[in-house]
């Protein structure tokens, strides 16, 4: 049976049709299939890693709409997913881009500027010799891709009395005394 729709009402899932047509010619049809996926936690991370959410606009006022709506709601790792799916590929006419950094305690980092077309690479650096710190990949183990490349490292080098995970977490300064620690403690942090 077909109903219009002419006030709010509750939507117990199914096919759902919209349309739209305009003067100007242009028309559009879509069926939005109901998604029975239930959210766990609601979709609240598990983890502490901060998320990036990406958006672009025709306007710089666009962009910051869109950021400010993501941020002022609890933070979805799975909502954040397809926004970041959404934006990542190049809308034609969107020329401006912003970024908002959130993190579980709120804290955040935004910025919004015009965008000229041209893709800039996004590197890892992470610099040789002489920059170590101790604790340096302290930070990077709630990553879990780097976390198993440790662990990977780990079993390789613990055979030769090398403790890699020591190496990269420990707060002692004098742990980079050894010329050993400071080669090994680098390269770890590189194999990801």
């Amino acid at each position: 049976m077909l109903q219009v729709v002419t006030e709010k009402c509750a939507f117990n899932g199914g096919l759902v049709a919209v349309n739209s047509f305009s003067l100007a010619g242009s028309g559009v049809h879509l069926l939005l299939r109901w998604n029975d996926k239930v959210k766990v936690n609601n979709g609240a991370p598990t983890d502490r890693i901060p998320r990036l959410m990406i958006a672009s606009g025709r306007t710089e006022e666009a962009v910051d709409y869109i950021l400010k709506e993501l941020e002022s709601k609890p933070l979805d790792a799975e909502f954040v997913q397809l926004i970041q799916d959404l934006h990542s590929t190049d809308i034609p006419g969107h020329t401006y881009r912003g970024y908002s950094v959130i993190t579980q305690d709120d804290k955040r980092l935004r910025s919004v500027k015009h965008y000229q077309g041209s893709k800039r690479p996004v590197w890892y650096v992470f610099t040789g010799m002489g920059s170590q710190w101790t604790g340096m990949g302290k930070a990077f183990l709630s990553i879990p891709i780097f976390a198993a490349a440790i662990d990977k490292c780990q079993r390789a080098l613990q055979p030769y009395g090398v403790d890699v995970h020591h190496i990269i977490t420990t707060d002692d300064p004098t742990v980079f005394d050894n010329i050993l620690n400071c080669f090994v403690g680098i390269a770890a942090c590189q194999v990801p």
